[in-house]
């Protein structure tokens, strides 16, 4: 068959073939519907693309194609030629069938013309392309999907396939997704021929088809929720996600009506009864595609374009037919037959001369303007101005009706007075529970804004809200309530009511035009409990109305108070031992690792045999604390008048008093906890119950408990039901873990597991969880070991594989402790005589039980109320003067100073030190108050201004603040274990500072500042200039790299200080050595040395070599050693990690000495890597000696046709072949080949590169180059302005400049730019540690003038593998890839790589482009030239570069080792 199909396809003309120079991938085919999340069933992101790696590589309109350059042509008649075998063995998987733009075209859009593709750019097509190849999976564009790859902006990515959408190209469907944890809507998209119904794209495995499955099978495909949850295709928790989430179920609550039969004495009857029930029915929607919340679905409108008349006025008809509901620019386009762009500036035509109106709305996630003509807005203006009139009506008018003196308080109100002296006592303080309100609390930032005097005009329903206010508020005179108001308004105007965040702000407003007044009533007896009124303007606080209204107050707070529940009082508790209790399974867990540690695992004599005990042999070692957490909340009582101290807790109960023995072992609860718990253990396999019983002491406490024996198991096995459980077809025997507690270690072992199991197990059984009776099985001594097997028992449906009675998967039940509260008596408040008096006659004293006879003594009762009064202060109750924010403000200073970078004890110090200053003042600034209020100021940009002023003015006297800066950092590394003297030893030079900072605020220097870049901007303007930024400063910034056009000493100092830095890497400075290096630095100035510093620990390539420990503190100071000493940080080493600085180019280096193998290669990495290097370099040619076939199990070799996958798994072998080589010339060994290189003479020119002697006498000829030169000095200049200024072509110049520099006479300096000088000025671009000697510093140079060939070769490892990774890039390039090294240091390694034959350089020539042409002109390549900028230099790899490049390694190491 594949016979047949391949003679078709050779055969057909629409067809090309090419030969890709890489092969192509396999794609192995799924199917993204049965890729499934197993908990929530939906569609599961694939791990890899699932049409196979995609890369965005455009040509034209021709879709995207990576090998579009350097494929090949195969001639159709050398194929036709050719069998399908030849053709596979020949062309493999480098074959590639193309098809004609026509006929992808017909694949992809076959129901349209092809013309269609004349509105495609390159990137529609791409993405129909790979919409295609998707076939039926389409693509998503959420998750894993190469969409992404063509347009990562989604916004884009909408445009695009809307476009594609709206050509009907494709259709698209919104799917829920799993994607990173979670699930997110996704829309898939696929061609039209691909497309299919919603129901037929959805999961094809999986919980959701299930339902879908089950649903198909019901009549309207319908069922109830609840049935669906007791039949197990769903739980409560599924159920509420799948109504929240995108789906193909639809969920309908209708209400039933059902008959309950009901006995009435001795009658039945039946009574209907309503009952909602949910139902869940598959959506039966339309086959159009689904579109997203920001796609419009509304067809066009049909375009009404009159001939003749001119645009603006169909436009303007056009807005009057709208009326009030307008149009949106799209739509006038639609209508007039317009472009978007046109329709665009009519509109703002139109608007610019008040002839419309713009309007914006909101629809999903985008606002559209909507136009709508003035003219017909004049009903809304005359309404707007009718209602706007009404509000200057009430502004201008006064309510000048009488007030009543007296206001009745309704019946129903003063019904619970008994006594109407109550009432007169309580009103007695209306002058100060009554307060007026200037400003809302929360809205002081509001405080000046009006209504009618705003930047904004209020709109029609604002002043309709506001008319219909002012109304009810002059007719009602007080409102209590913001919620009552809003609603009272909502029926006054007949529109909604306002929420009560906008209704404060709003009346707020009203507040400050003068229009409402606002009250504060405090509740009498009451904390910080208030009612807020609304009044009209002109009433006062003494007015009746707003007296009546505090009697209803004061009686509603009475009222409250004798029908308040008393609550217990946790705070300020203490933890007596009575008051926790044990959760249940570390109840189980301490039992067991009691039992057998009295068993096993300690010296304690026991009565039975091996591994047998009793509970009157156990419990006597049980201790005091793990008895009492045993016993219940209500048996506790029996021992809670015992004095039980905490030394008391980890005493066994054989050495307790004889009372507190007797009072636990005849406690039921214990005893009960302790049966139920040996239960526990017995049905997890961990003890055997035996039916024999023990003999009694004489003593018998409740003897049923001490009757007890049981054998205590050594082995244990649980499963691992991490996850869902129980999970279906699974093998049961890959989840179980097995013990054998050896050592108490294991046990713990065990539990530590089944702690870390049970709380990640999630428990999903049809079932109904309930604590049942557990029955464990009983045992005779005789057969304890047959059954010590760790065998479990139980339906095994719970964590852990135990009984699903056991709520182990519940983490509250296993590591929390829970308080029972305890019944203490709430000490009174002091209050006055009067409410004193009401609330005893009112509430009748309770009884008090006789057994509590002692007072609390005075201590706890004063500590308790300082406590409550210590409550926190609301934030406006506490008044902020300026002083007292200047001082928060200057302590944000200080500790900016004190602490430059964050730490988590600043904020506590700065607020402390707050504290001590403002509590002097005001014992209301409490550290907590004083923190909150620093950071409300933190929006305050006055302050924040006068802070950075401060802070810069205190800079600028470095002597003054020298001993405070980094000082709260080096106290925190000395203090770090004693948090208290930490704040102690801050306290007080904090307050030196913040003291000296105030005196520097009223200085003269600070109150009459004078800006120090420019008055203003003419002044600006004649200090500097503005120019436009270089290519340069667009790169991403590197603190290692200095620029161009900075001093190149500084360049210099930082490659020197690399140098010197590398001499200590594996190996140890002398004071020879030290002295040169500190003769080579002293020449420059410290504040370079310390800039270069600076920069290169900033850009991490050094850092400080020596650390200390916090108990080493006090020898010496951190900022001493970070200052003196430092190294190679490991930044810079990790830019050495590549595959040619591993163990591979070691033992390519080795594997080049063996010998040539002829029959029989054995595949290697390294052999891999030599045979291909060489079989590309025509040295040999492969040959195979045998071929792999398969054999059966008397070796003979069986045919391919007569197997199948099954029979070569299980019956026959796959016999490997043979390989040989083929040599074409004469060599023993691989290092033959290489022997021609000259090794001395690539060391002796690396060395040679940057070494200059100043002895040697140079005459300077007469040459125009060395006069210009001279004239330039140290500065010099490049190749391209020595090009520019003598007109010489590139070869000529080239070689002039060879010439000068044998002679002695130029040379080649610079860092990151090549710049020629004069031999004379060498000097200023190099460093010197002889007289007569000069260098220029490199990594691998030390002050020998030697050459460190083990760090060359480590960057030349990193060069190496990035040319051959990416060939003819640039030194420029390669440089930036190393990040710490110079351009210099690049090409020099480049050209003794150069130099060892394993890359070869070349220049290329970027021509200026034609403005007349279309076409960019080629670039032009041309011999390699050292003078020429590193962006022009680029290198190529040769053919055998890693082999020859190991070769080459080995040979300089050993010799300079």
């Amino acid at each position: 068959m594949k016979i047949r199909f391949w003679k078709f396809i050779v055969k057909f003309y629409n067809i090309v073939f090419y030969q890709n120079p890489e092969p192509m991938p396999n794609i192995e085919i799924l199917d993204r519907f049965s890729m499934v999340h197993e908990e929530t069933g939906q569609l599961l992101d694939p791990v890899d693309y699932l049409d196979g790696p995609y890369n965005y590589a455009p040509v034209s309109n021709n879709g995207s194609s990576v090998y579009y350059n350097q494929r090949i042509i195969i001639d159709k008649e050398e194929l036709q030629g050719l069998s399908y075998d030849d053709v596979i063995t020949k062309y493999g998987d480098h074959l590639a069938i193309v098809a004609t733009k026509e006929e992808r075209w017909k694949a992809l859009a076959g129901h349209v013309p092809i013309s269609y593709l004349s509105q495609l750019s390159t990137a529609h097509y791409c993405i129909l392309e790979i919409v295609g190849k998707a076939r039926d999976n389409g693509q998503m564009t959420v998750g894993n999907t190469n969409l992404t790859k063509i347009m990562k902006d989604p916004k884009h990515l909408f445009y695009i396939r809307k476009h594609l959408q709206d050509m009907g190209l494709v259709r698209t469907q919104c799917h829920t997704q799993f994607v990173q944890g979670r699930g997110m809507k996704s829309i898939l998209l696929r061609l039209k021929r691909f497309h299919k119904p919603i129901l037929l794209s959805t999961p094809k495995v999986g919980k959701l088809h299930n339902i879908i499955e089950y649903l198909k099978k019901k009549p309207d495909h319908s069922e109830k929720v609840d049935l669906l949850i007791k039949t197990g295709y769903l739980n409560h928790k599924q159920s509420k996600r799948l109504q929240k989430t995108l789906n193909v179920f639809r969920f309908v609550s209708i209400t039933e009506e059902r008959q309950l039969k009901v006995d009435e004495i001795s009658k039945n009857r039946r009574q209907k009864v309503l009952v909602k029930k949910k139902y869940i029915s598959l959506e039966m929607s339309s086959e159009e595609s689904d579109h997203s919340d920001d796609e419009s679905t509304a067809a066009p409108l049909e375009c009404q374009y009159k001939v003749g008349i001119s645009l603006l006025r169909q436009a303007y008809e056009r807005f009057l037919d709208a009326g009030l509901k307008g149009l949106t620019q799209i739509q006038l386009a639609q209508i007039l037959g317009i472009e978007f762009y046109t329709s665009r500036t009519i509109c703002r035509t139109l608007k610019s001369k008040n002839i419309v109106k713009e309007f914006l709305e909101d629809k999903g996630r985008q606002r559209t303007a909507r136009y709508i003509a003035v003219a017909a807005t004049t009903e809304i203006d005359n309404q707007y101005a009718e209602e706007k009139k009404k509000f200057l009506d009430f502004m201008n008018t006064s309510n000048v009706e009488q007030v009543k003196e007296e206001v009745e308080v309704p019946a129903k109100k003063m019904k619970v007075e008994e006594n109407n002296t109550l009432v007169e006592e309580v009103s007695e303080n209306a002058d100060t529970d009554i307060t007026e309100v200037k400003v809302i609390e929360g809205l002081e930032n509001m405080s000046n804004e009006s209504l009618l005097n705003s930047k904004k005009n209020p709109t029609l329903r604002q002043l309709k809200f506001a008319n219909g206010l002012l109304k009810v508020v002059r007719d009602k005179r007080a409102i209590s309530g913001y919620h009552t108001l809003s609603t009272l308004v909502s029926k006054e105007i007949g529109e909604p009511p306002m929420d009560t965040k906008a209704l404060k702000s709003f009346v707020q407003k009203l507040v400050k035009d003068g229009q409402v007044k606002m009250y504060k009533i405090k509740w009498p007896g009451f904390h910080q409990k208030y009612t807020t009124l609304v009044c009209d303007p002109l009433m006062k606080s003494n007015d009746p109305v707003i007296i009546s209204k505090y009697k209803e107050i004061s009686i509603k707070a009475l009222t409250s108070k004798k029908t308040k529940v008393k609550t217990a009082l946790t705070e300020g508790v203490s933890r007596p031992l009575s008051q926790f209790a044990y959760p249940r399974y570390m109840k189980i867990q301490k039992l067991h690792e009691l039992v057998i540690s009295v068993v096993y695992f300690s010296d304690i004599n026991n009565e039975f045999p091996e591994g047998f005990a009793s509970v009157l042999s156990v419990v006597p070692h049980m201790t005091i604390g793990f008895a009492v957490g045993n016993i219940s909340n209500v048996a506790i009582s029996d021992i809670s008048h015992m004095k039980i101290s905490d030394n008391l807790l980890d005493i066994k109960l054989k050495d307790a008093p004889s009372d507190l023995y007797e009072r636990l072992l005849q406690s039921k609860s214990l005893q009960n906890s302790i049966r139920s718990n040996l239960k526990a253990l017995a049905m997890m396999g961990l003890i055997q119950l035996i039916s024999e019983t023990v003999p009694q002491p004489t003593a018998d406490y409740e003897g049923n408990l001490l009757s007890y024996l049981f054998y205590v198991n050594r082995r244990a096995k649980v499963l691992d039901t991490t996850g869902v459980w129980p999970k279906p077809n699974t093998d049961i025997g890959k989840l179980e873990k097995s013990y054998h507690f050896k050592t108490f270690e294991d046990v713990t072992t065990y539990w530590n597991d089944v702690y870390n199991i049970s709380t990640s197990t999630n428990v999903e059984i049809v079932i109904k969880r309930d604590r049942k009776k557990i029955k464990p099985p009983i045992r005779k001594s005789d057969d304890v070991q047959l059954y010590d097997n760790g065998e479990r028992y139980g339906d095994g449906l719970g964590p852990c594989a135990f009984d699903s009675s056991f709520f182990m998967d519940i983490p509250r039940l296993w590591r929390t402790f829970y308080i029972r509260a305890a019944k203490v008596t709430q000490p009174l408040i002091r209050k006055k005589k009067k409410v004193k008096k009401i609330k005893m006659e009112a509430v009748k004293k309770p009884k008090m039980r006789p057994v509590v006879k002692k007072k609390p003594p005075k201590a706890t009762i004063t500590e308790l109320a300082s406590n409550r009064r210590k409550r926190r202060q609301p934030d406006s109750l506490i008044k902020w003067s300026q002083w007292e924010d200047k001082i928060i403000m200057l302590c944000k200073a200080a500790i900016t100073i004190m602490s430059p970078t964050s730490h988590p004890d600043c904020l506590r110090v700065r607020n402390a030190v707050a504290k001590e200053i403002l509590y002097m003042h005001d014992d209301k600034k409490t550290a907590t108050a004083c923190h909150r209020r620093a950071a409300a100021l933190e929006s305050n940009s006055i302050l924040m201004h006068e802070k950075e002023c401060i802070l810069n003015e205190v800079r600028r006297r470095p002597d003054l603040i020298q001993k405070y800066e980094g000082l709260l950092k080096r106290l925190r590394i000395r203090y770090s274990a004693n948090l208290s003297r930490l704040f102690k030893e801050c306290k007080i030079p904090m307050l030196e500072l913040v003291r000296a900072m105030c005196l520097i605020s009223r200085s003269k220097s600070f109150t009459q500042r004078v800006p120090c870049v420019a008055v203003d901007l003419e002044d600006f303007n004649k200090k500097f200039n503005i120019t436009s930024s270089s290519s340069s400063a667009v790169k991403t910034f590197n603190m290692y790299r200095t620029p161009v056009d900075c001093d190149r000493v500084l360049a210099s100092l930082k490659e020197g200080i690399i140098m010197t830095t590398m001499l200590s890497y594996e190996n140890t400075i002398n004071s020879d050595v030290a002295s040169k290096v500190y003769g080579i630095f002293k020449k420059h100035p410290e504040v370079l040395l310390r800039t270069a510093l600076e920069q290169l620990r900033k850009s991490g390539a050094i850092s400080a070599r020596d650390k200390i420990l916090n108990n080493h503190m006090h020898r010496v100071e951190i900022e001493d050693i970070v200052q003196s000493s430092y190294k190679i940080s490991a930044f810079y080493q990790r830019r050495w990690i590549c595959r040619l600085n591993s163990d591979f180019i070691e033992l390519l280096g080795d594997s080049l000495e063996t010998e040539v193998p002829v029959d029989g290669i054995k595949g290697s990495p390294e052999m891999n890597c030599i045979f291909c290097e060489l079989l590309a370099c025509d040295i040999f040619d492969l040959i195979s000696l045998t071929t792999p076939a398969i054999s059966g199990y008397s070796g003979t070799i069986m045919q391919e046709e007569q197997l199948n996958v099954i029979d070569i798994e299980n019956k026959y072998s796959l016999k490997s072949g043979l390989t040989g080589c083929k040599l074409k010339c004469n060599i023993k060994k691989f290092s033959d080949l290489y022997e021609d290189i000259d090794i001395e003479g690539c060391m002796k020119e690396i060395q040679s590169f940057n070494v200059v002697d100043h002895m040697d006498v140079v005459e300077l000829t007469d040459d125009e180059i060395v006069d210009h030169l001279r004239q330039l000095g140290e500065m010099g200049c490049t190749f391209q302005e020595l090009k520019a200024q003598f007109s010489y072509d590139t070869k000529t110049l080239c070689t002039k400049l060879n010439d000068l520099e044998m002679k002695k006479i130029v040379k080649r300096v610079g860092y990151y730019e090549n710049k020629i000088t004069l031999s004379e000025y060498y000097k200023s671009w190099a460093l010197t540690v002889e007289a007569d000697k000069s260098f220029i510093p490199v990594p691998w140079l030390s002050l020998d003038y030697e050459v460190r060939f083990d760090i060359l070769f480590k960057w030349a490892g990193v060069v190496v593998n990035k040319i051959f990774e990416s060939p003819g890039c640039s030194i420029s390039v390669l440089s930036d890839n190393c990040e710490v090294l110079s351009y210099r240091a690049v090409q020099d390694i480049c050209m003794f790589l150069q130099k060892c034959e394993c890359i070869t350089l070349n220049c290329v020539e970027i021509p200026e482009p034609d403005l007349f042409s279309d076409d960019l002109p080629p670039n032009e390549f041309m011999d390699f030239n050292r003078w020429d900028t590193q962006e022009n230099i680029i290198a190529f790899p040769t053919k055998n570069i890693l082999s020859k490049y190991a070769y080459v390694r080995r040979k300089i190491l050993e010799k300079w080792l």
